[in-house]
This record gives C-alpha cells, sequence and structure tokens, in this order.
C-alpha cells in the first residue's frame, strides 16, 4: 500500500502510475466489501429488543418480523403500544395490590375510594367459594369489579373494520355523531323496564304492555332505579253543576285577562275595542256610563269627564219623601241637585227644580197634577186643555 505522505513532486512517471493503480484497486475491494455490508445486512445483524433502565423506570422497544411494540412501566402502571399488520393497539395497566383488600358483605359498605374492596361467598361448609374485587372508577364515578390479580387495564385497538374500546371514557368538550349510536342488545348501558303494579319483582319486562303497564324502572351500570310511574290513572266525568276547584276570582281573573281587561264580553265585530255585559238581571251599587256619569270620583259622588253633572239614584234623603230618589247634579248649585224626581208616597211623584218643587203628579183614584209656584207661559202659543178648551198666548 502506497503512503499517501510521499513527496508526489519527487515521483517519476511510473511511480505516479503505480501509485494510482494501487489506489484504484483498494478502492474497488473497499467498495465490494461495503455492498457485501449491505446486501448480507438483515436481523440477524441486530438485537430484535432494546431496553433502557433508570430507576423504577424501564423502557422497551422490540422489532420483529410480526411487528413492533413499545412498553414503558414501573411498579404501578404498564402502557404498551404495539403494531402488526392486522392491527395497531394500546394497552394502559394499573396493578394493584389485592391482598390489602377490605373485606365487605355489600356493596354498600363500599366508604373509601382509595381502598380495594373484596366480596367473598362460601359455601355451607365455610369455604370460599367465589371472591370478587372492586376499585372505584374516576370516570364513571362507581365501583367495579377487577381481576383477581390485581390488573386493570383499558383497551384503544384499531382494526380494519373500525375501532375497539374496553374502558371508560371521559370527553371534556363536545362529542359530535354524523351516524347513529348503537349498542348490542347484551352490552346497552341503558336498560328500561315495566311493570302493572311496581311491586312484585318477577312482574318486571322489557317489552311495554299497553292498558296494563303503569311503572317502570331503568338500570345504567349495575343497579336498578326505584320504580316511577309513567301511566296515570284515566280519570271519570264529573256529573254537572258538581263543585269544582275554582273560586269566583278565579273566574273573574279568566274573563278580565287577569284584571286588566274592565268588562266581560269583547266585540270581535270591531276588533275588541269595546266591551259587553250581555244578562237579564244586573245588581249592583254604582253603575257608570258615559252617558251616565263619566270618569272621576269627586268625594264620594261620581261625576262626568267634565267633572259638572252627576245622574244619582239613592234612598230618599234630607227628609224629603219616603222613597227612591232620582237626581241630577251640577255643581253650578252645589249640594242642591238642580233636577230631581222624588217618589214621595205610593202613587205620589213630585218634581223639583234647583231644589224648589214646581209640579205634582197623583195618580191614587185617577191621575191629577198640580202645579206649585210661578209658571210663565209667554213662550207658548197654546195650550190645550181638553174639555176645557185651548188657551192662546201672545
Amino acid at each position: 500500500m502506497i503512503c499517501l505522505s510521499e513527496n508526489i513532486s519527487e515521483m517519476d512517471f511510473k511511480q505516479l502510475r503505480n501509485m494510482v493503480q494501487t489506489l484504484s484497486d483498494e478502492l474497488a475491494i473497499m467498495k465490494r466489501k461495503y455492498e457485501d455490508i449491505i446486501y448480507n445486512l438483515d436481523t440477524d445483524n441486530f438485537s430484535s429488543r432494546f431496553v433502557k433502565e433508570q430507576g423504577d423506570m424501564r423502557t422497551a422497544i422490540e422489532v420483529n418480523a410480526e411487528g413492533i411494540k413499545t412498553k414503558v412501566s414501573n411498579e404501578e402502571f404498564e402502557s404498551t403500544i404495539a403494531q402488526t399488520a392486522e392491527s395497531i393497539s394500546s394497552i394502559v395497566s394499573e396493578f394493584v395490590d389485592v391482598s390489602q383488600a377490605v373485606e365487605v358483605d355489600s356493596p354498600e359498605k363500599f366508604t373509601d375510594r382509595s381502598k380495594i374492596y373484596v366480596i367473598r361467598e362460601t359455601d355451607d361448609s365455610g369455604n370460599v367459594v367465589k371472591e370478587t374485587f372492586y376499585h372505584y372508577n374516576t370516570i364513571s364515578k362507581d365501583w367495579k369489579p377487577i381481576s383477581a390479580d390485581g390488573i386493570i387495564y383499558s383497551l384503544f385497538e384499531q382494526k380494519g373494520d373500525g375501532f375497539y374500546l374496553k374502558g371508560d371514557v371521559k370527553v371534556e368538550g363536545s362529542c359530535i355523531l354524523t351516524d347513529s349510536l348503537t349498542f348490542d342488545s347484551s352490552d346497552n348501558p341503558l336498560q328500561v323496564q315495566y311493570s302493572v303494579d311496581g311491586i312484585n319483582e318477577n312482574d318486571w319486562h322489557s317489552t311495554f304492555v299497553s292498558g296494563s303497564d303503569k311503572f317502570m324502572r331503568l338500570k345504567i351500570g349495575a343497579n336498578w332505579s326505584d320504580p316511577m310511574k309513567v301511566v296515570g290513572t284515566d280519570g271519570q266525568d264529573g256529573s254537572p253543576g258538581s263543585d269544582a276547584t275554582i273560586t269566583a276570582e278565579d273566574v273573574f281573573y279568566m274573563l278580565t285577562d287577569g284584571g286588566t281587561t274592565q268588562g266581560l264580553f269583547p266585540a270581535f265585530y270591531d276588533g275588541g275595542e269595546h266591551l259587553f255585559i250581555n244578562a237579564e238581571y244586573i245588581q249592583a251599587g254604582t253603575l257608570s256610563g258615559d252617558l251616565i256619569a263619566g270618569g272621576t270620583i269627586q268625594g264620594s259622588v261620581l261625576q262626568n269627564s267634565l267633572g259638572t253633572h252627576t245622574l244619582m239614584m239613592v234612598d230618599s234623603v234630607g227628609g224629603v219623601g219616603d222613597y227612591g230618589t232620582f237626581r241630577l247634579h251640577n255643581s253650578d248649585y252645589g249640594d242642591v241637585p238642580y233636577f230631581s224626581i222624588y217618589d214621595d208616597t205610593f202613587g205620589s211623584i213630585y218634581l223639583y227644580g234647583a231644589g224648589e218643587k214646581f209640579l205634582k203628579a197623583d195618580a191614587a183614584g185617577g191621575m191629577y197634577v198640580t202645579a206649585y209656584g210661578a209658571w210663565d207661559f209667554s213662550g207658548c202659543e197654546s195650550l190645550d186643555f181638553g174639555d176645557f178648551g185651548v188657551a192662546v198666548f201672545g
């Protein structure tokens, strides 16, 4: 082999030619060796498993013809991702010490969520025939059974036909489905049963029977809910005029829209702008209207919209008459009605103007009319007195 450190400038042509030939031969040999290495490189040249440990943590990668597997583990947890030609799966396992499980006789005594509980079943001789261990699941918020070896795990597997998941899922955010969500009948997380009376345990069934079933119960997880009555009993028609749980005040508020509409019946032909009372008999202490007395109340007297006139029908007051009184007041006359009709005695009616009597009609034994005070006929052309003739004025 030629040393490249030799002074090329001192070589003659023959020496240079020999050095080039030697270098060319060595390059060809190295090339063949490199190609042999690449060609013969296969799994036999490498270890199929790489492991790294530090403290209580262990990381392993395994590569072979069947697939690739990675594993990270410590004393309590282990997570594995395996990829093969058929699927990709991810498993996370938790290891708990079931030897420290607290024995109880019923799930109602699961009180400490940090502990593992065990329920043991024994035969007549006291021998344990079955034991079930339970741990608290923080996602589903309930107690779930685990295997006797103390391994709790969740599995996510992707295959050619879809995804498979074993374990509880907590979604923080929206879960949007563009297709239906279905369950196998044997694994449906929500189950419904029906019953006639909700009492007899053997009476519960999955198909609703119309006309007889009245109760329903739900099962989410391991336990059934309390019975719920979902079909009420049909009521009976009451007899006409029977009492009802409704008061006169309820009727009033129904007819007047909670007291905001004054009246009873709206007139549909004018858009409901007016209200009417339709009755054969009305009894009221005070009857007020636009043509009788409008608007406001001044003291105890009902005033019209101008506040000047009032129409009253009251008992006889002030010692004038024994029966009813019809009064028309004008505020210009103060408390004295400027027109009144007094039913003084049975069959006798007096007319007053401004507090002074000016006419009496007496129907006892025939109709007699008596005039009072000074009568002015100067504005009349004539008066017909029947058999007594006609009086002409002017």
